[in-house]
């Protein structure tokens, strides 16, 4: 598929958000050689008449993936399309939907931290009885699985800052949301969706998780929570120093919520996070907008890296990060 064709396809937020996901990989090579795939674009939400790309990430030997969603005739198809040039030119991969009768709404691409032909993607639909599904390839694109399960989803626009994946070094499938409607869980497979074991969970309206951390080994496990009942609202880290097999809350010196300095804090929908240099941000509805904790333990620091954030008014996931 030409560059001209994709460009079509795509709005202007798409494309700015395409070309901050190709300039990563350059300014990261030269420090790094983990490449993040917590470059976040700006999802544009499927839907009638929506569509656009939902996410775009690089696998560990450079080539760009993306997600583009076909909802012209109300039935979310999935196309997953990968560009070798950085973006000039675009090749489809996959595509998932009859545009009829299913709906297809992959969100989130997972490519192995340094594995450049095993990627695996997650999406929500409706296909039987099924609501979840997880594609994944073992040869960079040329041939696909997809496993079903009706807990991995990612439910309406207006709690999906709630839901996250991401996969380890040793090929663990990571999932972070909700999975009813009082209840909510870090869930990980071995098996590319297969079969899934529940890391933590709780039953509670009120405790919103936040996005997945992991450390460039993959041993160190992280996600945020707040809770917004009762005063203060709270926001806590909980760690996993086993590789996401089990996560324990940790009691930081000073907590975000003593740090922003008020009773009723809400995290809002940005998140992202560093391997190396190991660092969390999150954004708050506060003064305090950008907050960033570091180191990902029991020891981390919040500190406040802008009181002026120019996007907060501007989609729920607009927040990335390029270390150098």
């Amino acid at each position: 598929m030409s560059g001209d064709i994709f460009q079509q396809i795509t709005s202007l937020r798409d494309r700015l958000a395409l070309l901050e996901a190709r300039i990563g990989p350059f300014l990261r090579s030269a420090v790094s050689t983990e490449l993040l795939e917590g470059v976040l674009p700006l999802h544009i939400h499927g839907g009638t008449g929506g569509g656009g790309i939902m996410d775009v990430a690089v696998d560990a030997g450079g080539r760009i993936w993306c997600i583009v969603h076909d909802t012209s005739s109300g039935y979310t198809v999935t196309d997953i399309y990968y560009s070798d040039d950085d973006g000039d030119n675009w090749t489809q991969a996959c595509t998932y939907g009859n545009g009829t009768t299913q709906i297809y709404q992959a969100w989130r691409i997972l490519p192995h931290p340094t594995n450049q032909n095993i990627i695996a993607i997650v999406g929500t639909g409706v296909v039987g009885l099924a609501t979840g599904f997880i594609l994944y390839t073992l040869d960079r694109g040329v041939t696909w699985g997809i496993n079903y399960k009706s807990g991995i989803q990612k439910a309406q626009v207006t709690v999906d800052q709630c839901y996250d994946a991401l996969m380890l070094p040793n090929g663990r499938i990571m999932w972070l949301g909700l999975t009813g409607a009082n209840s909510r869980a870090c869930q990980y497979s071995d098996n590319w969706g297969q079969a899934w074991t529940t890391a933590w969970s709780v039953s509670s309206s009120y405790v919103i998780p936040h996005g997945l951390y992991r450390s460039a080994s993959g041993s160190t496990v992280a996600f945020i929570i707040g809770t917004q009942t009762g005063v203060p609202y709270t926001v806590r880290l909980y760690l996993s120093s086993d590789g996401g097999a089990t996560f324990t809350e940790q009691s930081l010196a000073i907590e975000l919520e003593t740090f922003v300095g008020v009773n009723a804090i809400t995290l809002g929908g940005r998140y992202a996070y560093s391997p190396a240099p190991e660092a969390i941000y999150v954004t708050t509805d506060q003064t305090k907008d950008v907050c960033k904790l570091t180191p990902i333990s029991a020891a981390g620091i919040w500190s406040n890296l802008t009181d002026a954030y120019p996007h907060a008014a501007q989609g729920s996931r607009n927040l990335c990060v390029i270390p150098r």
